[in-house]
């Protein structure tokens, strides 16, 4: 009976350690924190955008696996590239308006100053209302809206605008050219 007991208390203290060391893992691996009123948290993270041979210092936001960079900064590092793409915003009908082809007009505060990674600010960031389009075509990609800016997911971005994406510790490849990416422009756009 005492052998039985002493097994039993093993078996549940390593079942513990165990649930523990994967919620530790989870939460470390996690930058992306909730918060209120329908926001999320994400820390800033510092990276290097290699974009066909020059480099950008920027960040880039993790949220739920994915990394988001503010929109204005994509087009700024893409920009003279076969992927670069203008950025508008329609008052009117309340749209951002994405024009591939054409190059981006900077207009401030464009690759602002990096975050030290893993520095304690949080963004937080709010699901973006507006409609974006791009070429026209009103689209549904992942995005968010932080302090007077959207931010998109980039892979999602790579793959409508036909460039590729590798991360390699603090350095985010960007590979431009005529790079076909299994897009379906059906599975972005919003049917209504």
């Amino acid at each position: 009976m005492n052998i039985r007991r002493k097994t039993r208390r093993w078996t549940v203290a390593a079942f513990l350690l165990a649930l523990l060391i994967t919620q530790v893992s989870a939460a470390s691996a996690s930058t992306a924190a909730p918060a209120s009123s329908g926001t999320i948290a994400a820390v800033p993270t510092s990276v290097t955008f290699l974009v066909d041979g020059s480099a950008y210092r920027g960040n880039v936001y993790p949220i739920h696996g994915q990394l988001y960079v503010k929109l204005r900064d994509l087009a700024y590092i893409l920009n003279g590239t076969d992927s670069q793409f203008s950025v508008s915003y329609d008052a009117r009908t309340k749209a951002v308006d994405l024009t591939t082809g054409r190059a981006y007009e900077a207009v401030g505060g464009e690759l602002g100053t990096a975050a030290s990674s893993g520095s304690a600010s949080f963004a937080s960031f709010a699901a973006s209302a507006g409609m974006l389009r791009l070429d026209g075509k009103a689209v549904d990609f992942g995005r968010y809206f932080w302090n007077g800016n959207n931010y998109v997911d980039l892979r999602e971005m790579g793959a409508a605008l036909g460039f590729l994406v590798e991360r390699d510790g603090s350095d985010i490849r960007i590979t431009t050219g005529k790079i076909s990416l299994l897009f379906d422009p059906d599975r972005y756009t919003v049917k209504t």
